[in-house]
Formats: C-alpha cells, sequence, structure tokens
C-alpha cells in the first residue's frame, strides 16, 4: 500500500496493505507546519455533488442501452442469435 501526505501529497513510503491502494498520514514538513499553527486542525471529507437520478430513470436508460447492444449484435432478447 502506498502511503501519501493528505496536505502535500508527498509520498510517505509503502506500507502493509493491497498494492493498489492508498493509505494517507502527513509528512514532517506539513507536521511542523500545521504544529505551528494556534489550535486544533480538523480534517473533514467534502462530498462530491452529483445530480439525483432517480432509480426508475437509471433502469430506463440502462434497458434502452442493453436492448440497443443486443440488436447490434443480431441477438434476440429470448437468447440466441438472430
Amino acid at each position: 500500500m502506498t502511503r501519501q501526505c493528505a496536505w502535500c501529497g508527498a509520498d510517505l513510503g509503502t506500507t502493509a496493505g493491497p498494492a493498489d491502494a492508498i493509505s494517507h498520514g502527513i509528512c514532517p514538513a506539513c507536521l511542523a507546519q500545521i504544529g505551528a499553527q494556534d489550535g486544533p486542525v480538523a480534517v473533514v471529507r467534502v462530498p462530491i455533488a452529483v445530480p439525483y437520478v432517480p432509480p426508475s430513470d437509471l433502469r430506463l436508460e440502462l434497458r434502452a442501452r442493453v436492448t440497443d447492444w443486443l440488436a447490434r449484435h443480431g441477438i434476440h432478447r429470448g437468447g440466441g442469435e438472430a
């Protein structure tokens, strides 16, 4: 698992865990900078705004895409090729 500074993105080496995973910490330089500030530091995750799509609309869109793909590949909805 790769370790990365959550403040500046510096490489902090690796640690045990999945090879494709990333763990976050804080590098000595950022810790020194934050330690020089008065008071605690809060780290929060800000959600990304994604427009809401009702599940029924998603099902209709998926059904249309699957139907189109089946038609392009000559496959009947009941199974088998045309």
